[in-house]
């Protein structure tokens, strides 16, 4: 371990990561829970959920750029390629700001392992294409919704400019306080 922490600075005893996931969905599609306590028939358009899936990018991301000036953090965010494309102004903002942009993969229902490696690799392309492009510059990381598939740490790795980092509760620490 050649990255040990042994103390934080100024001796604090512990160390909070802020991650905010900015997340949309395929168009015409809504998060699998909803805010909505009825299930819907299968067919039936839910256009609560979908409605609620955009206020992330329309409304939430703004407040969370508020909160987080306000408390002068910096924070993690997740971001799908996707909402880079619809709210390419807000990615810029959280940019130049100072936020770390972790692509997380195309739309939040694009769920990597269900890919074969090709297609797989092709979507961390070209998420990767879409946050620079936004971005203004390369991507740092890549957060991937669900969990990993077993190839695509080695083809992100490989490409030199992309590290890969999974969910959060996959992280272990060798800090001891």
């Amino acid at each position: 371990m050649d990255n040990l922490i042994s103390r934080w600075p100024n001796n604090e005893r512990m160390a909070v990561l802020v991650t905010v996931m900015f997340e949309v969905w395929s168009e015409g599609k809504a998060p699998p829970y909803s805010p909505m306590t009825t299930s819907l028939k299968p067919g039936t358009p839910d256009l609560l959920g979908i409605s609620w899936s955009r206020y992330g990018g329309k409304t939430g991301i703004w407040r969370f750029m508020k909160i987080l000036d306000e408390t002068e953090i910096k924070a993690t965010i997740c971001l799908n390629a996707k909402a880079a494309e619809l709210y390419p102004d807000a990615v810029k903002e959280l940019h130049r700001r100072g936020h770390e942009i972790a692509g997380h993969s195309y739309t939040q229902d694009l769920v990597l392992p269900y890919l074969t490696p090709e297609e797989e690799k092709e979507v961390i392309q070209r998420c990767s294409r879409i946050i620079e492009s936004a971005r203004g510059n390369s991507a740092g990381r890549l957060v991937q919704p669900g969990r990993r598939s077993d190839g695509a740490y080695g083809r992100i790795s490989r490409r030199g400019r992309l590290s890969l980092a999974w969910r959060l509760q996959r992280y272990r620490s060798a800090l001891r306080v």
